[in-house]
């Protein structure tokens, strides 16, 4: 939400007419990610009947161990998906309205893209897609791009990118994994909910008919994988300039004497709800070091869970940007979070990766593997894993520079994502999705993408001509045995 409202404002700041459709699934989510002024909305209410909670979800999150809990988690999510979209195409008032407005252009994203059906049952041709995470194995089949499981880490593990022979292994079968997981919750669920009122649509199909892809990763901090001109990156969209922190914060890094760390989970993961062995573990871990303050995200501030130490200051709410920005910030404990990931990076401050589920395990990996982060497995939380990978940020100078030089490199590039989006938004509103960016592999299947059938072919012709050449060579050594053979009679 917040990813595509960025999006929004910064069309409406272009001088655009920009309209949102917002259907209602959470009833807690007062915001639309949008703050320009001259955006005009559609809301759809919420349908009593349709129930999905994440914050009944956080306990699975954070204690989710095995195969069989993420699947769970997949199913609740596809008929959760399934059922809204359902809801969501029922509705032809709205749809009426909305293909009244005669668009130029529609944006939805694919992890709801239900907004595809909305598209095609408005009629509307001209359209882009947007993806809130990092790039994975499904996208890429979409765009017709080959999969690269040999070193293009699955964004469903912690895998290198330089891999053995085994972690190969293992990668092709998380990629298979994550292609059966994004398919099921994004783009099957969304098919199966619209297939009885529409039966052409397809939508695969469509999303493959996308002008572009806007995808909510820096290019500088993200791996560098297999792409085509259709993939635009636009992480870092809509960040703002830092301000002069509040006095309550500007004193805890006044009073520090070394310097603060800086715990936040995001706003989807809560540090509240983390298993309370794990919040022990941090707040001992942050008492070993009385010269650090901590400022920690934490959303439920009438535990007081801090309460008995100097150096620890919890508050539900926190101004992330200034405070990534202060000079006297030693290091960010992160979730490893797509947009977390960018704005550390982005600002120049080491990370201590605590990854919690899906994309953050390969994000964090990613900030491992270019220097500037440490990791801390969930399972493996405890005071002792904790001070450790303070100690190692602290205590190596090489986490601080490595991060600074990525954090040039990302102010050094030539466009800002506000201009890629602008400039290629009105490339697609004038002549939608044409050739010139599409590959023609998004119209071949597996066999044929990977040219199976072609190494399955040459395997054959070497192997008989290989049996032609053995036997052509066995009977002309049988010839001169033939000869002696009649001479002796």
């Amino acid at each position: 939400m917040n990813f595509n409202g960025k999006i929004a404002d910064t069309l409406a700041a272009a001088g655009h007419d920009v309209v949102v459709y917002q259907p209602v699934i959470n009833g807690q989510i007062r915001e639309t990610g949008s703050s320009h002024k001259d955006i005009r909305y559609y809301f759809k209410e919420r349908n009593e009947s349709i129930y999905f909670d994440f914050e009944e979800k956080q306990s699975i999150v954070w204690e989710q161990k095995g195969i069989t809990d993420f699947g769970r988690f997949i199913e609740e999510l596809y008929d959760v998906k399934r059922i809204f979209c359902e809801d969501t195409m029922r509705d032809d008032e709205i749809l009426w309205k909305l293909r009244n407005e005669k668009f130029d252009l529609g944006i939805t994203e694919i992890f709801n893209s239900c907004g595809f059906a909305v598209f095609h049952a408005i009629g509307l041709k001209k359209f882009i897609a947007t993806n809130q995470i990092g790039f994975s194995f499904t996208y890429s089949g979409l765009l017709g791009i080959p999969m690269a499981p040999s070193f293009q880490a699955s964004a469903f593990s912690e895998l290198p990118s330089k891999m053995t022979f085994f972690q190969r292994v293992q990668n092709l079968v998380f990629s298979f994994i994550e292609d059966y997981a994004v398919n099921k919750m994004y783009i099957n669920s969304v098919h199966d909910s619209v297939i009885q009122k529409y039966p052409d649509f397809n939508i695969k199909k469509k999303i493959k008919e996308a002008a572009f892809m806007f995808v909510n990763t820096d290019e500088i901090v993200d791996e560098a994988v297999p792409i085509t001109s259709k993939l635009i990156h636009i992480g870092g969209l809509g960040k703002s300039e830092s301000k002069p922190l509040d006095q309550k914060y500007q004193e805890i890094f006044n009073s520090s004497k070394k310097g603060v760390i800086y715990f936040s989970l995001g706003s989807v993961v809560h540090s509240s709800s983390m298993p309370e062995s794990y919040k022990r573990a941090f707040l001992e871990a942050f008492a070993e070091f009385p010269e650090i303050n901590f400022i920690w995200k934490y959303e439920r501030e009438s535990d007081n869970i801090a309460k008995d130490l100097k150096n620890v200051f919890t508050f539900d709410w926190l101004p992330q940007n200034d405070i990534l920005e202060h000079g006297k910030l030693l290091a960010f404990i992160s979730h490893a979070g797509t947009n977390s990931m960018i704005e550390g990076a982005s600002k120049g401050v080491p990370t201590i990766c605590v990854p919690v589920f899906i994309d953050q395990l390969h994000n964090a990996k990613i900030l491992e593997e270019k220097g500037i982060a440490v990791i801390v497995n969930k399972h493996d939380i405890s005071k002792k894993t904790i001070m450790a990978a303070i100690r190692r940020i602290l205590e190596n100078p090489g986490f601080k520079e490595k991060a600074k030089i990525v954090s040039k490199m990302i102010q050094a590039k030539p466009m800002t994502p506000e201009e890629r989006v602008v400039k290629y938004a009105e490339f697609a509103a004038q002549f939608g999705d044409t050739d010139v960016f599409q590959s023609k592999g998004r119209h071949l299947n597996i066999i044929q993408l990977y040219s199976i059938d072609v190494i399955f072919f040459l395997v054959f012709v070497i192997v008989a001509i290989g049996y032609g050449i053995f036997r052509l060579v066995k009977e002309i050594l049988h010839v001169p045995s033939k000869f002696s053979h009649l001479k002796e009679e």
